[in-house]
């Protein structure tokens, strides 16, 4: 009977890593589309703009008017998109539609009213500074230096700087000139990310909406700190899948075969993690203190599921999977 159990619970194993590792490649390689389309959206906003001769943004209502009809233009993006997705129609093109959207939204918020500029936002002033520096020192090198002492480890994380000077000197450019295009194509593709990781979250006509929303605030209020604003913006779709990770009730019967267990979720966190730990140290530092308390709370509440299976007067008594409360816990 052991036997048995141990090589169906095997079975079941081998099933979830199967699901795991296809559920984690649908979304990576969704991922890869939708940042490409980011790129070649930003790549052509940005090289537009370059064309004319714009006006300062804070001294023309021009470049004012320019941006807000941008702005609308992408929101008739996502709005033609969210009502495909409702009526279930050419799925495909909606999901185009969504990342052109998103995409087209930050290079016109950002880059119009830059238009007249090489430098981003705030230009080289008090942290863009040393920002513009730590981007020019890795861009003439690939190896890990301190921006402003060459033979000194970098005491801040190089990973958005490090991938940025690749591409400056790939493009044979200037940190400082590089780092405008960059910070604003980076934001990019991160909003699109995030659209896909919300679309396999939720319905996705909400995942549009609320992709689109978290996008504004992180552009209104994080966008000066572009190697923050990547992190940012993925935030709140990673903490959600992070609980989805975490907590685990008992599925409804046949449920169990469509999911992962959730270690595709496990999969995903991690990664962020990872990307989180190598470009921002604090959010990286409040993403973990938040999926730890979750955790915490996933193992209370899996703990008072067990012992819920413990007494017969409970209703949840069938729903409550057997074990010790220990168990449940880890």
């Amino acid at each position: 009977m052991s036997a048995a159990v141990a090589e169906q619970r095997a079975g079941r194993g081998a099933g979830r890593a199967v699901l795991a590792l296809r559920q984690a490649g649908s979304g990576a390689g969704e991922a890869v589309l939708a940042a490409l389309v980011a790129i070649v959206v930003a790549a052509v906003g940005l090289f537009a703009f370059s064309l004319v001769s714009w006006p300062a943004f804070n001294s023309s209502n021009v470049t004012r008017a320019l941006t807000t009809v941008g702005q609308v233009g992408a929101a008739v993006l996502l709005a033609a998109s969210i009502t495909l997705l409702r009526l279930r129609r050419a799925r495909r093109l909606a999901k185009l539609l969504s990342w052109a959207g998103i995409s087209a939204f930050v290079t016109v918020t950002l880059g119009m009213p830059l238009a007249a500029t090489k430098l981003y936002l705030f230009g080289i002033s008090v942290d863009q500074e040393f920002r513009t520096e730590y981007l020019t020192r890795l861009t003439d090198s690939a190896a890990l230096r301190d921006m402003t002492y060459a033979d000194v480890p970098p005491f801040y994380p190089a990973g958005w700087f490090w991938v940025g000077g690749r591409v400056a000197n790939l493009l044979d450019m200037d940190g400082w000139e590089a780092f405008k295009p960059y910070a604003i194509g980076s934001i990019a593709v991160a909003a699109v990310v995030s659209l896909v990781l919300w679309s396999k979250l939720i319905r996705a006509d909400w995942a549009v909406g609320v992709a689109a929303a978290v996008t504004a605030v992180t552009v209104t209020y994080a966008a000066p700190e572009a190697y923050g604003a990547v992190i940012a913006v993925l935030l709140p779709p990673v903490l959600v899948l992070a609980w989805g990770a975490l907590h685990r009730p008992a599925p409804v019967e046949g449920g169990e075969a469509r999911t992962a267990g959730g270690w595709g979720a496990v999969l995903g966190t991690g990664l962020f993690l990872g990307v989180a730990a190598a470009c921002y140290t604090l959010y990286f530092g409040y993403a973990v203190f938040a999926i730890t308390l979750m955790a915490l709370l996933a193992a209370g509440l899996a703990v008072r599921s067990r012992r819920a299976a413990a007494h017969p007067r409970r209703r949840d008594v069938a729903a409550a999977p057997a074990g010790g409360a220990w168990r449940a816990a880890v």
